[in-house]
Parts: C-alpha cells; structure tokens; sequence
C-alpha cells in the first residue's frame, strides 16, 4: 500500500467561495466510509488501544463534516483516504473475526484442539467454539451447524480466485457437495488429500520446515519444525487476551498452520484409533472410529481455511499437483 501524503490538500477555490449561497456539498459517503473505517478498526483489537482510539476519533469528524461547506474535490479526497485505510484495515483479520470482540487467548485454545477458526466458520459459530465448556461441547457445535458451516465454506472458496489454487478449489468444493449429500467417508478421504497436498506445498515453500539439506524428514520431524504459539512466554505478543507485539497478519498466519499439529499427531500401529480427526490414521486406518461426520467436516474446515489464507499470498506454497 502506498504512503498517504501528509501534505495538506491544495485548497478548492470553489469552496472558498461564501458569497451570498455558500455551496454545501452533502458529505454522506463521507460519513458512511467513516462510519465503516470506525466498525472495522474497533473490531480489529491488535492493538486495541491504537485502533479503538482512531475508531473514536472519526466518529465525530463525520458528524462535523455535515456543517462544513467543501469544494467536491477536497471532499471526494477525504472520501478516498477514509476508504482506502478502512479497505487496508479490513486486510488485517479474517472476515469471520471483524465486529466479535474475540478473546484471542481463548481464540488460541480453541485452535490448538485442532479446529480452525480462521475464515470459517461464520463469526456467531467462532464465538460458539470458544465459549463451549470443553472440546466434547465444541465438537457438538461442529456437529449441530454441520449446515451452515459448510455454507460458510463454500462462501470461502468463492473468494480463492488465483487460479494456482483453481484445481484444490474444485476438490474442496467437491468434498463440500459430498458432506451435503451424505458421503461423509468420500468427503472425508478426498479432503484430508487435499490438506495433505497443501501442507507438503508449505513444506517445498518454506526452508525452515526442511532438513539441514533441504529435503523431506518425516511429518514427524517437519511437525517439529511448526511455529508454536506459545502463550505462557511473556516475550510472546498475547498478554491479557490480546496481541501486543505480533502483527494482525502475523497472528492470522500463525492461526493458519496451527491446527495442523493436531491433524498431523504421530500415531503408530500400536496406538488406539484416534476419535478426532488425523491425517495418518484417516490413510491408515479407515474405519468408523476415524471416520466420521464431524471429522469429515472438520478436515474440510482445515482446507478451506488454509486455501482461504493462500489466496491472501503471504503465505509461500509451492504444491506438486
């Protein structure tokens, strides 16, 4: 994004002009752009102090702004510039975050149990996930909006538009059609695939998941090698449930890749069957244990979000598909 020039706008001539009718110019997209630059940087809380005092402060200004007399391009540049750094500020947080007053300690465990909240589900289910008492109680919420949360992932997909993501977008969308009508198992298989294919596209991206020579180690050692969200480290940006030091957008990618330390937990022939969902025992052991409807629709929740934040390209990926 561009820097805003600090320089003041040159002067209208026209709107200096208050001879006999002074020409006052109605300032209601100016408002309204205010109005949404405000919703927006009040429910982005990182960090809240900045954003909450910024969204308190255009408040006002808008209000002023309807005594005011302006020339239409003094207004019109106001209007641009209040639209532009709410458009920037949007950037920041997944849309399923915006206007929640999230807990971002909580938001945190709940993403750690392995369920992505990070562009699905829908904001009201988010909020749902983390006031739940226990995960049992979390994955009834999963279960129980089975319906909409898939609505809310095929919403998701409809905003992947780079088509290097074209092909895991049909695949996705494909397991979403298989979940609605019924084919759990299929949806479950296809999408923990294609989760696969993403996360081995993160692994070939980025260096510090690879071996000392570049290459592939075992997930088990690659799982090693995930960022932590650490939340007891004082050093680390989360304190008193809110982001101090990390960036919104560096939150929001760590939120990304953390559940999939869950999906990917070593599971061995001598171990029992996983309830939740896992990677390794999905290809291993198919059965009812694993194999599930919550699971299927949880594995679908985990690509999704993970493809959703792709598109955003921050997050290098360089898949073999």
């Amino acid at each position: 994004m561009s820097e805003i020039d600090p320089r003041p706008i040159p002067e209208d001539r026209g709107a200096r002009d208050l001879s006999a009718s002074p020409r006052t110019i109605d300032p209601s997209h100016l408002v309204a752009a205010a109005g949404q630059l405000a919703e927006v940087f009040a429910s982005v809380r990182p960090p809240a102090d900045f954003f909450e005092r910024v969204a308190g402060s255009l408040q006002p200004f808008a209000a002023l702004t309807k005594h005011l007399s302006l020339g239409p391009s003094q207004l019109q540049a106001m209007a641009n510039t209040v639209q532009a750094v709410g458009r920037w500020a949007g950037e920041l947080s997944p849309d399923n975050w915006r206007g929640g007053g999230l807990d971002f300690r909580a938001l945190v465990g709940v993403i750690e149990e392995g369920i992505p909240l990070a562009w699905v589900p829908p904001r009201d289910i988010v909020r749902g996930l983390i006031d739940a008492v226990d995960v049992e109680a979390r994955f009834g919420i999963l279960e129980t909006n089975q319906a909409v949360i898939v609505e809310s992932c095929h919403a998701a997909l409809d905003q992947v538009t780079d088509s290097h993501w074209a092909e895991q977008v049909d695949l996705l969308r494909t397991c979403a059609g298989l979940l609605e009508s019924g084919h759990t198992q299929g949806a479950q298989a296809l999408a923990a695939n294609v989760y696969d294919t993403l996360y081995r596209g993160l692994w070939r991206a980025l260096p510090q998941l690879q071996s000392a020579k570049g290459k592939w180690d075992g997930y088990g050692r690659v799982q090693s090698r995930l960022p932590v969200i650490e939340l007891e480290k004082k050093e680390w940006p989360i304190v008193d449930g809110e982001v101090k030091d990390l960036t919104v957008m560096e939150f929001r990618l760590a939120c990304v890749i953390t559940p999939l330390k869950a999906a990917y937990t070593d599971f061995y022939n001598e171990d029992p069957v996983p309830m939740r969902f896992n990677r390794h025992a999905t290809a291993h052991a198919a059965g009812r244990t694993q194999y599930t409807p919550v699971n299927a629709l949880l594995v679908l929740m985990l690509g999704v979000s993970l493809i959703r934040e792709l598109q955003k390209g921050l997050l290098p990926c360089d898949i073999h598909a």
